[in-house]
């Protein structure tokens, strides 16, 4: 199983309305960012690490091209 397999696109209705997961944008099938994405209570916070300080948040941000890599199993560390 490739990495395309693992993808969830950020728009799919089957996501949480809480989560912690990594996220990748893809434009012309190719990965183009990379950032942390949390869910908490159906807002969306998208923290990007762009080689400045401090990180960049995104409050409620355009989803266009953003696919959800891995959600972290909050349910075992109770982090949510």
């Amino acid at each position: 199983m490739g990495l395309i397999d693992e993808l969830i696109k950020f728009d799919s209705q089957v996501l949480p309305s809480s989560f912690v997961s990594i996220a990748t944008r893809i434009v012309n099938n190719t990965p183009t960012h990379a950032a942390i994405l949390i869910r908490h209570k159906s807002i969306n916070y998208l923290h990007h690490f762009p080689g400045q300080s401090p990180p960049i948040v995104e409050v409620d941000f355009n989803e266009d091209g953003w696919y959800v890599y891995k959600i972290i199993d909050h349910q075992k560390n109770n982090c949510l």
